[in-house]
């Protein structure tokens, strides 16, 4: 017992070295495609009603510590409604404003020799859309992505980006024609970014 409570002591006092944590800023500049959030279920289908695909821009903060990171990223976008069918496609740009608030976890998961490194991100999501001269409305989902990124200078790395994401439907009851029905609202993306380590 003595032997054991000796053993229990070292290990309590020994020191072990603190990873050092970071704090980062990424901005970022993505492609997105949204999937149609509405569908026409009459006999004169199949068309589906969604957001555009609009080019977002985010900002994001983050904190590291060894391969784990925590961030808030918030996202930009002026977005259009566009519907879709077999022959056709038709675009109202510019009627939706999308504002989204998304925080993650992330995990290195890989590194080469030349210091670039593979992540994993996940989170839940706050979509707010705010149609032009009407309420904005809030939904909520989650997102998951993959990242690549390389040291450009001492504090400085670019990154490559790309991810899916789903929430609620986007357009309420009241905003559809007859015949067409909510669906789920998923969303592919791919980015590029600039990350400076403070």
């Amino acid at each position: 017992m003595r032997h054991q409570l000796v053993l229990v002591f070292c290990l309590l006092t020994v020191t072990v070295p603190r990873l050092a944590a970071q704090w980062g800023v990424e901005l970022e500049l993505a492609t997105s495609h949204f999937s149609g959030t509405a569908r026409d279920t009459s006999a004169s289908g199949p068309a589906t009603s969604g957001p555009s695909h609009p080019t977002m821009l985010a900002l994001r903060v983050d904190r590291r510590v060894g391969g784990a990171g925590v961030g808030l990223g918030v996202l930009y976008a002026s977005v259009g409604v566009t519907e879709e069918g077999p022959d056709f496609a038709v675009v109202s740009k510019h009627v939706l404003t999308f504002v989204e608030l998304a925080p993650e976890v992330s995990w290195r998961f890989a590194r080469t020799d030349s210091g670039a490194g593979f992540r994993i991100h996940v989170g839940p999501m706050v979509d707010i859309w705010h149609p032009d001269g009407g309420t904005s409305r809030t939904v909520i989902g989650a997102r998951a992505a993959l990242s690549l990124e390389w040291p450009i200078t001492g504090r400085a790395a670019g990154a490559v980006r790309t991810g899916v994401a789903v929430t609620g439907p986007v357009f309420e009851r009241g905003d559809l024609p007859p015949g067409f029905e909510r669906r789920a609202t998923w969303r592919r993306w791919v980015a590029v970014a600039l990350r400076y380590r403070l």
